[in-house]
């Protein structure tokens, strides 16, 4: 009886996993008709010229925005024309602008424009920490999981939307990075080396957002467990060490402090809101706590309306709404930003490597020795894009003369990294690590 019972949960289980694929591929033909017959609007022009700072971007990006990479690109694209970033992914050529940046010498043959990518994917996890842009687009939060012994473990940093950029400016900002990103997801149908993408390292809550779905309690809760934390004391009328508050101990503890009053924004200027009308006199109290409690949940479901809005209203320009609707978060961020974990298997199934026996032995124990922050720069430094698929790229010997102190260099328009011959395995790890540290492609 027993084998008999373990026979049918077998076979009901491989009948669970069988109706699963036909779902996954039917889902996958729906997806690729819908692309087919809602196709973005094709530029009849060649891509625009487009100009980038990338030092004003990183020493003064603006009070609110303006010299940052996306600014510039947003304004040399409609310097060229109004309809340009509807356009983007439908360009016939490979590239959707030609890059020429500022104070650097490159020819863009695709790797500048790819890097253009790279570099502001890389501004939106830099400005998130940055003292000089006041209002930065994105902030930084810090996902935690407590173990079995109630110690806080970080999880993973990622990015959520700016709550207190909500300026009409900033709108614009988010509606040209949703295009970009819209744009991304669709080059991906062509297989040109996997399309590009916009390695941007958004929370899962964001992608989800974007979807069009709804923000629940327990996602802020996890975002923020702080703010979880207090609104549960004040709930419960309790103190963080358990302590029951009378009436009047609750109010002699909260009523100087609170009011009816949230700020949004993780450094200043901050956003406030009245969460009533004439909130900001209206002072906690142990009888109004419940509806405090409910109007600051209600406020903090709805911070990143404005900028998930515009992002989406972007995004919509290139993806039909009917497959966003069947897209879960995952598929959302592997269509824009690709594979985040760039593993060594995953580097040697794309990589073809010209070097000698041993060479190639030390070159790949030279990666597997990086860091996972490390890889996305060597495959930026060969290729442009700091996420995987790439396609092919390719593993070449560099120049034998300067020797052991010669550093790699790199074509990243032909997807190539020149690796010159090395005395020792030691010493090729330290020259790649310099050269993919300071971003010294050698050629464009």
């Amino acid at each position: 009886t027993q084998r008999s019972l373990g026979g049918h949960e077998t076979f009901r289980g491989l009948l669970g996993v069988g109706m699963q694929l036909m779902l996954y591929e039917h889902k996958q033909h729906l997806i690729s008709k819908l692309m087919a017959n809602n196709m973005p609007r094709v530029r009849v022009s060649r891509s625009p010229r487009i100009t980038i700072d990338r030092f004003k971007a990183q020493n003064s990006p603006g009070a609110h925005n303006e010299n940052t990479i996306l600014a510039q690109i947003m304004r040399s694209l409609d310097s060229n024309d109004k309809e340009s970033r509807r356009q983007l992914y439908a360009d016939s050529e490979d590239k959707w602008w030609h890059v020429t940046y500022e104070g650097e010498q490159g020819q863009d043959m695709g790797g500048l424009f790819r890097d253009s990518l790279s570099s502001l994917a890389t501004e939106c996890h830099r400005a998130s920490v940055s003292d000089e842009c006041v209002c930065p687009l994105f902030v930084q939060v810090e996902l935690f999981q407590v173990d079995q012994s109630g110690t806080k473990q970080l999880v993973a940093s990622s990015l959520v939307p700016n709550p207190a950029c909500d300026t009409s400016e900033a709108e614009q900002l988010y509606e040209c990075l949703g295009q970009i990103m819209g744009a991304c997801a669709r080059g991906g149908e062509r297989g040109d080396k996997g399309g590009e993408k916009l390695a941007v390292g958004l929370a899962p809550l964001v992608w989800k957002l974007l979807l069009g779905r709804e923000m629940r309690w327990d996602e802020v809760a996890q975002l923020e467990p702080e703010l979880h934390a207090g609104l549960d004391c004040i709930l419960s009328a309790r103190a963080p060490n358990g302590y029951k508050y009378t009436e009047a101990e609750f109010n002699g503890a909260y009523s100087d402090r609170y009011d009816f009053t949230v700020s949004f924004g993780a450094s200043r200027p901050y956003r406030e809101m009245e969460l009533v009308a004439g909130g900001a006199s209206q002072k906690l109290s142990y009888r109004t706590r419940h509806d405090y409690v409910r109007l600051v949940k209600k406020a903090q479901l709805a911070k990143y309306n404005t900028q998930i809005r515009a992002m989406r209203k972007g995004l919509l320009q290139y993806l039909p709404a009917e497959v966003m609707a069947l897209w879960n978060g995952y598929d959302l961020e592997s269509a824009v930003a690709g594979e985040p974990d760039v593993a060594v298997e995953k580097l040697k199934s794309e990589a073809e490597v010209g070097l000698t026996s041993v060479q190639t032995i030390w070159f790949w124990e030279c990666v597997d020795a990086m860091t996972p922050a490390q890889r996305c720069k060597l495959l930026r430094f060969a290729t442009g894009r700091s996420r995987l698929p790439v396609g092919q790229f390719h593993v070449k010997e560099g120049p034998k003369s300067r020797g052991d102190g010669a550093l790699p260099n790199a074509a990243t328009c032909f997807f190539t990294i020149y690796v010159p011959t090395y005395s020792s395995q030691q010493i090729m790890s330290r020259q790649l690590i310099i050269a993919i540290e300071t971003e010294d492609f050698g050629t464009g």
